[in-house]
């Protein structure tokens, strides 16, 4: 939260049409404009990657007043 004191920070589990979505959000600057999410060096990234794949679903980030992680996956 870059220039600022404090920001907010969202988590969000639905379950819909027998999927679940993980999403977590805040209202930061974003990412930076060259950012690839599959190909960064960070470990809790490829973490999430990783464990996305292992329940068979996907994992996806945008930005756009803020960055939304989300992580979706078959409900069991």
């Amino acid at each position: 939260f870059t220039g600022r004191a404090k920001g907010t920070l969202a988590i969000d589990l639905a379950r819909s049409k027998g999927e679940v979505s993980l999403t977590v959000k805040d209202d930061g600057a974003g990412l930076a404009p060259d950012f690839d999410p599959a190909t960064t060096r960070s470990l809790g990234l490829r973490i999430v990657r990783q464990l996305a794949a292992q329940l068979g679903g996907d994992f996806a980030m945008s930005s756009g007043g803020g960055t939304t992680c989300r992580v979706t996956f078959p409900a069991g």
